[in-house]
C-alpha cells in the first residue's frame, strides 16, 4: 500500500509540472496611460509570450517576460517627434493584482503612469 502511495504521489507531481499553467497577466487589458499632461487609451492583449497594443499607436512586443503577478517588456517603437526620425526603445514594469494591472512605462521623453482593467 505505501509503495502504491508514492508511486501515485510522484505521478501526481510529474503531472502537476507538465501542466502548462497559465500565466496571471494572459488576456486582453483595457489600459490607460498618464503622463506628460496627456492621457492614452489603449487594448492589451497579453498571451504567453507576445503582447499586442491596439489604439491610439499600435505595437508588438516580442521581449515579454512574465513572473508570477509581474509582467516587463521592452520594444523598439517609431520615435513620435517626427523630426527625430528613427526608433526610440520603451520599457514597461508592471503587476497583475486579479483583475487590475498597474505599472510604469519608460520613454527617452518622460515615463508614463500604466493603469488597466481585464476585459
Amino acid at each position: 500500500m505505501r509503495r502504491f502511495r508514492d508511486i501515485s504521489f510522484a505521478v501526481f507531481c510529474c503531472l502537476l509540472l507538465a501542466c502548462d499553467i497559465q500565466s496571471v497577466s494572459v488576456g486582453e487589458w483595457s489600459i490607460t496611460l498618464e503622463g506628460g499632461g496627456a492621457i492614452q487609451e489603449s487594448i492589451w492583449t497579453i498571451g504567453d509570450t507576445s503582447l499586442v497594443m491596439t489604439g491610439e499607436f499600435e505595437l508588438t512586443v516580442e521581449e515579454l517576460e512574465l513572473s508570477g503577478s509581474r509582467v516587463s517588456w521592452s520594444s523598439s517603437m517609431a520615435n513620435p517627434d517626427s523630426a527625430a526620425g528613427g526608433d526610440t526603445r520603451v520599457n514597461f514594469n508592471g503587476t497583475v493584482d486579479g483583475d487590475q494591472l498597474a505599472g510604469t512605462l519608460f520613454t527617452q521623453f518622460g515615463n508614463y503612469t500604466v493603469t488597466g482593467n481585464r476585459r
